[in-house]
């Protein structure tokens, strides 16, 4: 007999429901905790204290490197940029994520007159780099008139 109320197929669903409840037991595997977790600590590596041009791109990267609790980089780890102070302008992103080694870098576009940071953040982690933009240079013509 193959139908539905069968001794096999009710010896195979008893089998199936039996399984079914003895994974109960075991632990439900977990995902590792996202990069950005595992971030404690951002180190400036370069691009802090650089003078530029109103109106143009930053001469460096503003570059960081993020660690963990050992000490250790951490790869793959989303982080952002922003800029403060009186000096303005735009990073060339505003997110990024670190490289194997932990490495992650942006530029200053459009920087505006003053002074300022890119600042660098990813969980508890915090990194300023700050940076100094000095007017365009400009040329001053004295034209002959008629005095």
């Amino acid at each position: 007999m193959t139908g539905p109320r069968s001794p096999r197929t009710f010896a195979l669903a008893l089998a199936a429901l039996a399984f079914l409840l003895g994974c109960g037991d075991a632990p439900l595997p977990t995902a590792p905790p996202h990069a950005e977790a595992r971030v404690t600590r951002l180190e400036v590596v370069s691009g802090a204290g650089q003078r530029m041009w109103s109106g143009r791109r930053s001469t460096a990267p503003f570059r960081v490197r993020a660690f963990d609790a050992t000490g250790s980089p951490v790869g793959k780890a989303q982080l952002s940029f922003k800029v403060t102070g009186t000096g303005g302008g735009d990073p060339s992103q505003s997110h990024a994520l670190t490289d194997e080694n932990g490495f992650a870098e942006t530029w200053l576009l459009r920087a505006t007159s003053g002074f300022g940071a890119v600042v660098a953040e990813v969980g508890s982690a915090r990194a300023e780099l700050s940076f100094t933009v000095d007017r365009g240079a400009g040329e001053i013509r004295f034209l002959a008139g008629t005095g």
